[in-house]
């Protein structure tokens, strides 16, 4: 499921009952930007990155989750979440999870901000989390995660980004080193992980790309 342009769903943006790649989509103005809903014996275990899912100003959505993982009866939910860009009300990321089944989601390398409730929220599930921006979730910074703790090299700082592309004093840039074990080698837009030159990579859908000015001389002189 990629590079789609996914909103304006009254409930889902995309339900998952397997485990496709979800990457590179813009999903926006949708009650779940993405459902993972395993029952009975199902495995729900999907690749997602590279997403950038938000609500708009004008979205008629009262409850907006971006990422929402369900297990049941005995089935495993265990998704890789890398490098998504994830901003709007309610919950970023929100997982449940029942006696019977299992649930292990891998949440890392995101930007997850700005949400009314928390930014991750945790109920029965056992996440690892680790290299993410949580940030301005709620009312105060104890909001970020609900029934889990940040990961050892989580930030909790304004992105600072422009249309959700990192701007030049972003701190979530050069903020995943190489040892990190980052599988992801493009963004977004299809520009690689890392940048030439680099050995780190960025948080979020985005890497950051510089503007770059040359001056060039016209062979033979003047000219236009």
């Amino acid at each position: 499921v990629v590079r789609n342009k996914i909103h304006d769903n009254p409930q889902y943006g995309i339900r998952a009952e397997s485990s496709p790649e979800i990457a590179r989509n813009l999903i926006y103005d949708n009650q779940y930007g993405i459902f993972l809903d395993a029952t009975s014996a199902d495995t729900v275990s999907p690749t997602i990155k590279n997403n950038v899912i938000y609500e708009t100003a004008s979205s008629t959505i009262a409850m907006f989750y971006g990422i929402f993982s369900r297990s049941n009866n005995e089935s495993v939910v265990s998704p890789k979440i890398y490098h998504n860009t994830i901003n709007g009300t309610l919950d970023g990321i929100a997982m449940e999870k029942d006696t019977a089944s299992s649930s292990a989601p891998i949440i890392k390398y995101n930007i997850i901000s700005e949400f009314d409730q928390y930014g991750i929220n945790n109920s029965g599930a056992s996440p690892t989390i680790d290299y993410n921006d949580v940030w301005s979730n709620s009312s105060s910074a104890a909001d970020n995660y609900n029934g889990c703790t940040a990961g050892a090299n989580d930030i909790s700082l304004d992105p600072k980004y422009a249309g959700y592309s990192l701007q030049s004093d972003s701190p979530c840039i050069n903020t995943i080193p190489s040892g990190a074990g980052d599988p992801v080698t493009l963004d977004y837009p299809g520009y690689i992980r890392p940048r030439p030159g680099k050995t780190t990579k960025d948080m979020g859908a985005y890497e950051y790309v510089a503007d770059e000015t040359v001056n060039y001389t016209l062979p033979g002189g003047t000219g236009i």
